[in-house]
C-alpha cells in the first residue's frame, strides 16, 4: 500500500475542484424528499411498494418478475424477453388506440435475474393505463402467428445490438464470463435459439413466472396511497397467486480467450478491460459502485487524464453489471484506431500503478461524493427510484437500501475498499476487448 505520510494535510487542488463540482450538483438536488414508502402484500401474493413524490404529476410503475435470462433453458435463449413482449403486446387496434390516448409508455427488459416492466404515465391516466396492462398481461395470446411475428422483431434487435458498439461490447463481455447461456445470453437470443422456441414454451414460462408470489411492483407518484393501492389491487392484483420460484444463479468463469478482437468497419475504436465480480451482497454492491467511480466513471477518476490531459480518448467510462450469482466490471475508452495500442498500454499501466501504490484518501473522498450525487439523482427520477426499490425487494434487500447506502458510505474505510479493489483488479482475471478496424 502507498505511504500517505508524505502528503500535505490538505486535498489536492484537482480534487478540490472535483468535489466542489459534485457538491454543487448535489446542492441543486437538495430538495429531493426523503424516502417515505409503504409496503403491502396483496391477496395474490404480489408485493406492492408505494412512495409519495410530489415533484411532478406523472407516475412511474416498475414491475419485477423474478426469473430472467438465468432461468432460460439452454438452447432457448430469448424465451424470457419473448414471453414478456408477447404478454404486453397490443392484442388489437382498439387496445393500441386506447394506450396511445393515455400517452403512456411501456418498456420491457430481460436482465440476468429478472424481467422488468416499466410503465410511465400521467398520474391522471394511471387507472386506465394499468387496466390495459392487466388486460393483456393476465390474458396474453400466444398463437403461433404472434410468436413467429415477434421472433422476427427479436432478430432485428439482434442486428441492432451488433451495430451499436456499446451494446456489442456488453454482450461480448457477458458471454466471455458466463458463456452463451443464462447471464451470458443476449436478451434477444440467437437465430437458432429463437427457432427452437415454440408456443407451448412461451405459455409454460408465462404460467410459471408471471404470478403474484413471484413478482414485486413499486409505484412512485404524487397520487394518494390509498388510490394507488386500489388501482394496483384491481389490476395486477388479478394475476394468479402462483408460487415464488427459487432463485437461480450462475457464477462467472474465466474465458480461454483473454484478448478479444472484433473487427468492425468504423472510423473509431473501442477498448475495454473487464474483470469478473463475485456473488452480489449489500456490502460489495456499495464497494462495486465506489470502484466504478474511482476507475473511470467520473471527472477526477484514475482514467480521466487519458481524455482530458493526454488526449488519447474522446470518451472514457466504466460499467457495472450486477447479478446475484456474479457480475462483470469494465473500464472502457473510445479513441481513433491509430491510438489504440498506446491506449491499451496506458490502461495497463494505470491499473498496475493502482495495484502497486494503492488508493489514496483523495480517491475515496471523490468516489463517495460521486456516489452520493448519483443516489440523489436517482431519488429525483421517479422511474429510476421505482426500479431501484423493486429490484432491492426482489433481491430480498431493504426497500430503502439507497438511503442506507448514504448512511453507510462514511463507514467504508480506505483499507476495506483497497482490499476489494485489489481482489477485483487481478491481472490474471483481466479480459481485454477491442472493437474496430484492424491496425
Amino acid at each position: 500500500m502507498r505511504n500517505h505520510n508524505h502528503r500535505s494535510p490538505g486535498l489536492k487542488p484537482k480534487l478540490i475542484w472535483v468535489l466542489l463540482f459534485l457538491s454543487g450538483s448535489a446542492y441543486f438536488l437538495r430538495g429531493t424528499p426523503g424516502l417515505a414508502f409503504s409496503q403491502y402484500d396483496l391477496p395474490n401474493g404480489l408485493s406492492l411498494i408505494i412512495e409519495k413524490n410530489d415533484l411532478s404529476d406523472h407516475t412511474s410503475v416498475c414491475l419485477i418478475i423474478r426469473g430472467g435470462r438465468v432461468v432460460e433453458p439452454p438452447g432457448k435463449e430469448g424465451l424470457s424477453y419473448l414471453t414478456a413482449r408477447l404478454s404486453l403486446d397490443p392484442p388489437d387496434n382498439d387496445f393500441l388506440h386506447r394506450l396511445m390516448k393515455t400517452g403512456s409508455e411501456i418498456r420491457i427488459a430481460s436482465r440476468g435475474d429478472f424481467l422488468v416492466v416499466a410503465v410511465e404515465t400521467l398520474s391522471s391516466e394511471l387507472e386506465s393505463t394499468m387496466k390495459l396492462v392487466e388486460r393483456t398481461l393476465s390474458r396474453p395470446i400466444f398463437s403461433g402467428i404472434r410468436v413467429g411475428n415477434l421472433k422476427r422483431v427479436l432478430e432485428e434487435n439482434q442486428k441492432k445490438e451488433t451495430d451499436d458498439i456499446d451494446s456489442q461490447a456488453e454482450a461480448t463481455l457477458l458471454a466471455a464470463f458466463f458463456g452463451p447461456h443464462g447471464y451470458g445470453a443476449s436478451a434477444y437470443g440467437q437465430p437458432a435459439s429463437l427457432e427452437a422456441i415454440k408456443s407451448q414454451d412461451v405459455s409454460a414460462f408465462h404460467q410459471k413466472y408471471f404470478c403474484g408470489q413471484n413478482s414485486v411492483v413499486a409505484v412512485v407518484s404524487n397520487l394518494e396511497e390509498e388510490y394507488i393501492r386500489r388501482v394496483i389491487n384491481a389490476t395486477l392484483g388479478k394475476l394468479p397467486r402462483g408460487e415464488r420460484q427459487a432463485a437461480e444463479t450462475q457464477p462467472p468463469r474465466l474465458p480461454e480467450e483473454r484478448d478479444i478482437f472484433i473487427e468492425k468497419d468504423s472510423q473509431t475504436a473501442y477498448l475495454a478491460v473487464a474483470f469478473p465480480l463475485p456473488c452480489l451482497t449489500p456490502d460489495n454492491f456499495i464497494l462495486n459502485h465506489l470502484l466504478a467511480n474511482i476507475l473511470g466513471a467520473t471527472p477526477g477518476s484514475i482514467l480521466w487524464p487519458l481524455r482530458i490531459t493526454e488526449k488519447i480518448a474522446y470518451e472514457v467510462g466504466s460499467r457495472l453489471i450486477l447479478q446475484k450469482g456474479g457480475g462483470c466490471f469494465w473500464v472502457y475508452l473510445k479513441t481513433f484506431p491509430g491510438k489504440i495500442n498506446e491506449a491499451k498500454e496506458k490502461i495497463r499501466t494505470s491499473i498496475t500503478r493502482l495495484r502497486e501504490n494503492g488508493l489514496s484518501p483523495d480517491d475515496l473522498a471523490m468516489a463517495r461524493q460521486a456516489y452520493r450525487l448519483s443516489l440523489l439523482m436517482t431519488g429525483e427520477n421517479k422511474a429510476k427510484q421505482a426500479e431501484a426499490m423493486a429490484v432491492y425487494a426482489a433481491w430480498d434487500w431493504p426497500v430503502d437500501f439507497n438511503q442506507q447506502i448514504l448512511m453507510k458510505l462514511e463507514a467504508v474505510s480506505l483499507e476495506e475498499l483497497s482490499s476489494y479493489v485489489l481482489s477485483v483488479l487481478d491481472p490474471e482475471k483481466a479480459v481485454f476487448l477491442q472493437i474496430g478496424p484492424k491496425t
